[in-house]
Order: C-alpha cells, then structure tokens, then sequence
C-alpha cells in the first residue's frame, strides 16, 4: 500500500534518476529509503538483505534497476469478468 513515505522515496528517485544512471552500472539495484540512496547492490535478493541487516524493513525501500526506464504509471493486472 502507498503511504508517505512511497511517495518521497519515488519523489527522491525523480530527482536522482539522472546521477544514478551515471554513477551505477546499468542493471545494478539502488535502494532509496527517507529520500536517500541507502544501498546498491548487484541483484535483488543481495539488497533486500543487506536492507534486512541494517534494520529497514525492505517493504519500506523504493528500489530500481539502473538505466531502466520506469513509466509514471503502470497496470499491473487486470481483472476481467465474465458475462
């Protein structure tokens, strides 16, 4: 669920797009918690537990892939009805 604090990670990850795809290897997981850039890692699984061992629950961070192209908005499924 989107709350607060979803909302300035994604704000802060708007701002920084542009340095982290210049300063992280293409594909390379950025986790951004409070608005910073926390931890990156080389895939998914490595930085959901280097967040775990620091004590941020992951489900807190906003994490991306360098130099993907994310889109503003995005449907994730769709469910249909039958008639």
């Amino acid at each position: 669920m989107r709350g607060e604090e979803h909302d300035l990670n994604q704000a802060a990850y708007r701002k920084l797009e542009a340095d982290i795809n210049k300063e992280y290897p293409y594909g390379r997981f950025v986790g951004i918690v409070g608005g910073q850039i926390v931890a990156d890692a080389g895939d998914f699984d490595e930085l959901h537990s280097f967040l775990r061992k620091e004590g941020t629950d992951p489900r807190n961070a906003f994490i991306v892939q360098a130099g993907h192209q994310y889109p503003e908005s995005a449907v994730i499924f769709v469910i249909e009805t039958m008639s």
